[in-house]
């Protein structure tokens, strides 16, 4: 074999060797933990389905691809004191069982597109201002948001979200340290789904899936809390109701204790 010719055999499986590994990288699964091909990494101690980012979240914590909260051990009730709750009468009730009336920007029947303009809170005895202008003065270090069951039975997905989406921006832009949590739309009991004025909790669940889209798309948490108010049937508990919306005594300490044993990292 002359030498041209072993030159030209090493050439060609120089290119067959290239041509495999391109064919094997487009081929090969991405890692379920990086999103790299052909990753060499164990990834030890790493979730799979997150992506690490340090400051992308406000205070410097680190985001992820799942901004579930999950359950750790519980808290100390003074953790509540870290949290400012935004929403309607199912909010301001909490204010009857453990949390401060200064740390509740909240009026019955309110939804989250009137949130934005609605002249709600007082501060220290202040003239009524809107909820992002108590939010601008207070800076809460967490901000807890349960809207949405006041708007969900005319609102298709679609508005829904795109309204709760100008909420958490507008908070966001009025005080960009705190850490916002959505929390999702508690459900209702089984007899209040056929009032005139109910909604089922299939459209409930419905609309939650969009929010917990929508806390993934701006970086914020999701707090599924009403997974501690279901029943086995996916309705309200009725030990934590009576009219089948609101919730009494039970009901609303089931709902800080999933607070409290579901914080933020």
């Amino acid at each position: 074999m002359t030498r041209k010719t072993q030159i030209l055999c090493y050439i060609t499986i120089i290119v067959m060797a290239l041509s495999v590994t391109l064919v094997l990288h487009m081929l090969a699964p991405a890692c379920p933990v990086c999103g790299r091909k052909l990753c060499l990494s164990d990834h030890t101690g790493d979730t799979p389905g997150t992506e690490q980012k340090e400051g992308d979240l406000p205070g410097g914590l680190p985001a992820s691809r799942t901004t579930r909260l999950g359950e750790t051990a519980r808290q100390e009730d003074s953790y509540l004191e870290r949290i400012c709750f935004a929403g309607d009468s199912r909010t301001v009730a909490l204010t009857a069982y453990g949390v401060s009336a200064d740390r509740v920007f909240a009026e019955n029947g309110l939804n989250h597109v009137h949130a934005l303009d609605s002249e709600v809170v007082s501060l220290n005895g202040s003239k009524p201002m809107t909820i992002p202008e108590a939010v601008r003065i207070t800076q809460p270090d967490i901000l807890l948001l349960n809207f949405g069951i006041n708007g969900a039975l005319y609102m298709g997905l679609e508005e829904f979200t795109e309204g709760y989406g100008r909420l958490v921006d507008t908070l966001m832009e009025q005080s960009p340290d705190s850490i916002v949590i959505i929390e999702a739309i508690l459900p209702v009991a089984g007899f209040y789904e056929t009032q005139p004025d109910g909604i089922s909790n299939q459209k409930i669940d419905e609309l939650n899936a969009g929010l917990y889209q929508l806390a993934q798309d701006k970086g914020v948490y999701y707090l599924a809390a009403d997974e501690a108010m279901k029943g086995e049937d996916g309705k309200l508990r009725m030990e934590y109701t009576t009219d089948g919306l609101h919730y009494n005594e039970a009901g609303s300490r089931a709902i800080l204790d999933y607070v409290l044993t579901h914080p933020v990292p």
